[in-house]
């Protein structure tokens, strides 16, 4: 919790000088905790994901030297970014495709497998994660069973992409249009 109130002490640092360039602040600022997040933990606070958020939104606002009265929602169609929570679903599915496709060690990419159903029905011609049984709700946050859910939400066309740029870039599309039609749901 320390460093989130460094890290948000320099963001009310950087936001009462305006000297610093904006590829500083989101390096140092927004990219660093975001990417790793996924990787290191697999249950996020709530709280320290609403300070995440808040320093995300509090961030595109520095960048675009814009004032609080401007939409969040515009901002992130600016910068074409992803909100918090679907920029972590980003990475957890990337994770596992890699896995899926043998891109990580081996012990990893055993705990991702098929789902094969006993019968030929129509849903055995999508490619499906089996989702692991999961007792507690820490182990139901967890990459192994959030991600593998979350995996099997994606579109057919997304999941058989060749490459893993090809796949990361289709998927963050999808994922922008989601959050665009939830913010347009309200």
């Amino acid at each position: 919790m320390s460093s989130m109130r460094i890290t948000w002490h320099n963001v009310n640092r950087y936001n009462r000088l305006k000297t610093q360039t904006s590829d500083y602040v989101f390096t140092t600022v927004l990219s660093c905790p975001t990417s790793h997040i996924v990787q290191l933990y697999g249950a996020i606070v709530l709280i320290t994901k609403f300070l995440l958020e808040r320093l995300q939104r509090r961030a595109m606002k520095l960048i675009l030297d814009c004032d609080s009265s401007v939409p969040t929602k515009d901002i992130y169609v600016k910068l074409h970014w992803l909100p918090l929570r679907f920029k972590l679903q980003l990475n957890r599915v990337t994770f596992i495709h890699k896995a899926i496709h043998k891109l990580t060690p081996d012990y990893i990419s055993s705990m991702f497998t098929e789902y094969v159903l006993p019968r030929c029905l129509r849903s055995t011609s999508q490619f499906s994660l089996r989702i692991p049984r999961a007792r507690t709700g820490m182990y139901k946050q967890s990459t192994a069973v959030n991600g593998a859910t979350e995996y099997n939400s994606l579109p057919r066309d997304i999941k058989d992409c060749s490459t893993l740029q090809s796949f990361k870039r289709s998927c963050k599309e999808w994922l922008f249009t989601e959050f665009l039609s939830s913010v347009c749901d309200f």
